[in-house]
């Protein structure tokens, strides 16, 4: 999938539930992976047409193409040229040039699904990328797996998209640090108190790369095919569904503080966030219903 993934469970549960628990995530980056050759998104982006038997995986893409139409584009799963463009976190990273991203095709209404025939047909010069909402998609049917076979506690993280199962022992939740941006690995500038939630962070910091003095982050705006500029440094959603946090962690950093806040209240009232901004001062949304410490630079 691109990232590391750890998986941390009970102590006694067995080797196979692990064993189980990486076919799954193997299974899913190879069905769901861009650049995997013979991927139903590979399939798709390289045909413009795809047929998808699997009810799960057609309907987190008919899940997706929804998402981008409630944020009106600020998540956009059609963005996967430019991105293939960028390279960011690649060996072939670079700056395209304005007349390629001008060829790029994100126009998502142009999709279209039929929920019959569980088709996707996508037009010229488009490509699809669900690097923005696969890692959650991933966590939700890890938590599904586990619940089935009894597990209740641990800790899922998959390059950010961490999940925290039942509580650190009884009665005590989880301490979660965030990362500092730019920081050495494993140094946080909040540390939140947490139980049975998604909690996922989007940040410029994750992958990039620097060119005459300029940083160009992995996450682009759809708007103008670049690297996001915005008042945030890292974007932290929390709820139960890691899938939407995912996809909303991305939406709210490319969105900026203000637009991001009104999203979610209008349109996300189950979810939470707690952004850190170019100042360094936090802001989340109002009722914040978790404990979080601050940790002093």
């Amino acid at each position: 999938m691109g990232t590391i993934c750890n998986i941390s469970l009970d102590e006694g549960s067995s080797e196979s539930i692990y064993t189980g628990a990486f076919n799954l995530l193997s299974d899913i980056d190879t069905n769901l992976s861009r650049t995997k050759e013979g991927s139903l998104i590979y399939t798709l982006n390289k045909e413009g047409h795809v047929t998808i038997e699997n009810d799960d995986y057609f309907n987190l893409i008919v899940r997706s193409f929804e998402l981008a139409q409630t944020t009106e584009g600020a998540f956009d799963p059609s963005i996967g040229k430019a991105v293939a463009l960028w390279g960011i976190g690649t060996e072939d990273e670079r700056i395209p040039s304005q007349e390629e991203l001008d060829a790029v095709n994100d126009d998502y209404t142009q999709v279209v699904i039929d929920t019959e025939k569980h088709t996707i047909t996508i037009p010229k010069g488009m490509e699809v990328d669900l690097g923005a909402i696969g890692k959650g998609y991933a966590t939700d049917k890890l938590i599904a797996y586990f619940a089935e076979n009894g597990v209740t506690r641990g800790i899922i993280n998959l390059g950010g998209n961490v999940y925290v199962i039942g509580s650190k022992d009884e009665g005590t939740p989880w301490k979660i640090g965030l990362q500092k941006p730019f920081d050495q690995r494993g140094d946080s500038f909040v540390l939140l108190s947490l139980s049975d939630t998604a909690v996922v962070t989007s940040g410029a910091y994750e992958r990039y790369f620097e060119k005459d003095g300029t940083i160009y982050c992995h996450i682009l705006d759809p708007k103008t095919l670049y690297p996001a500029q915005t008042d945030i440094q890292s974007s932290t959603i929390i709820g139960p569904d890691a899938t939407l946090c995912d996809a909303l962690s991305t939406t709210c950093f490319i969105l900026g503080k203000e637009k991001a806040l009104a999203l979610l209240d209008t349109a996300f009232p189950e979810v939470s966030a707690l952004f850190l901004l170019s100042d360094n001062s936090i802001a989340t949304t109002p009722q914040f219903p978790y404990a979080y410490q601050e940790i002093a630079p």
